[in-house]
């Protein structure tokens, strides 16, 4: 009796140790975990009148050369400002990652908003989003990191690591807590 009690004990205490961190980079089903690290290796400017800047393939894009249908990340500072600031290269810890999905389902139409759905009634498109609050000592006003693509309901899914490795390109890395080979971007 005591010897099963022994093995059940050791059996519980070893379903809570914490999962590895090593993920499949193809995987959509989980984002990079809270501690994950951005280390940004060139600085960013953020345009005058804005307060973030996006990131797609790996360069910096205007909203007017976005593809929404592609990955991409927005990397948001604090405040929007008459002129232009810049993010130095510095590492960022991702304190909380959460992921959402959002319908769009509505577009302005002179002063009546128009509701847009697909033929099923459902919204025509969706928000695949993965959202990192980011952390630095030295550039406290850099807030949070946001990846995500535009997809239709049934098909779409949230960035893998990869893609947004891509998206990020050669101004981000991005390393795993726990990530015993130390691989980055």
């Amino acid at each position: 009796m005591k010897h099963s009690m022994l093995v059940a004990v050791f059996l519980v205490l070893g379903a809570c140790q914490s999962a590895p961190t090593n993920i499949d980079e193809n995987s959509t089903l989980y984002p990079p975990p809270p501690g994950s690290r951005f280390t940004l290796k060139q600085a960013l400017t953020i345009p005058a009148n804005s307060a973030h800047v996006d990131l797609q393939g790996g360069q910096a894009v205007s909203l007017s050369k976005l593809n929404q249908y592609r990955p991409y990340c927005r990397l948001d500072v604090q405040e929007v400002r008459e002129t232009s600031q810049s993010v130095q290269p510095d590492e960022f810890l991702a304190k909380r990652v959460y992921r959402q999905t959002n319908d769009v389902v509505a577009q302005r139409s002179g002063l009546v908003r128009v509701r847009r759905v697909s033929n099923d009634g459902g919204p025509t498109f969706m928000i695949y989003r993965t959202v990192f609050e980011l952390q630095s000592e030295r550039q406290p006003q850099v807030r949070r990191l946001t990846c995500e693509h535009w997809d239709r309901p049934a098909l779409g899914d949230h960035l893998s690591l990869r893609q947004i490795r891509t998206a990020l390109g050669e101004f981000f890395s991005v390393s795993l807590p726990g990530d015993a080979n130390g691989k980055t971007n």
